[in-house]
């Protein structure tokens, strides 16, 4: 019995010696004014926060959950009937599974396929819009030594249904979305 269970002990450790934990994710901000003159017209600000964390099962497969803040100022956004602009916080969950199809010596590209629902709340409105998404990213990470990398994604294709509630009315709106350019992101990552 314990030759049996030293057996399966050294055969966990070596399936898992590969796999590794990795922690990251990405931060964003964006300041906006226009003047004209020595008069300031309008100011969006926006702040994002993404962090993640991963569990890579060998150089190819790995797993992962990505969770998300933003706060965005007198932004612009179109809540499924109508354009406004106001102030918003937005909360986001996405469990995702990203497979890497190429390495070239420090470079990686892969692909993180996921769901997401995300919560975007403005005070005057009765709900929060809601929406649950699937996508597919492409990105590329950039190993800059055995511990720490960068990342980054570029556009990608989805599909998401969006929903919210407002003056005692449910609004639904559902869309495809393929882009290239659009959504360009760049985090940091460490492997623990």
């Amino acid at each position: 019995m314990k030759k049996l269970l030293f057996i399966f002990m050294c055969a966990i450790i070596s399936a898992n010696a590969n796999a590794q934990i990795w922690v990251g994710g990405e931060i964003g901000l964006k300041l906006s004014s226009t003047k004209v003159g020595d008069f300031k017209m309008d100011s969006k600000n926006s702040f994002e926060i993404n962090p993640e964390i991963g569990y890579s099962f060998n150089d190819k497969w790995a797993v992962a959950l990505r969770l998300g803040y933003a706060h965005f100022d007198n932004a612009e956004t179109q809540l499924i009937d109508q354009t406004v602009i106001g102030n918003y916080n937005r909360f986001r969950i996405e469990p995702f599974v990203r497979y890497t199809f190429y390495k070239a010596g420090k470079f990686s590209f892969f692909a993180d396929g996921g769901i997401y629902y995300s919560a975007l709340s403005k005070s005057n409105y009765d709900d929060a819009l809601h929406t649950m998404g699937v996508g597919i990213n492409p990105g590329l990470r950039f190993a800059i030594n055995d511990k720490v990398g960068l990342t980054g994604h570029l556009g990608g294709i989805g599909y998401e249904h969006s929903w919210m509630k407002n003056n005692g009315m449910k609004l639904k709106n559902d869309t495809f979305s393929f882009n290239i350019i659009d959504d360009i992101t760049f985090g940091v990552y460490v492997n623990l």
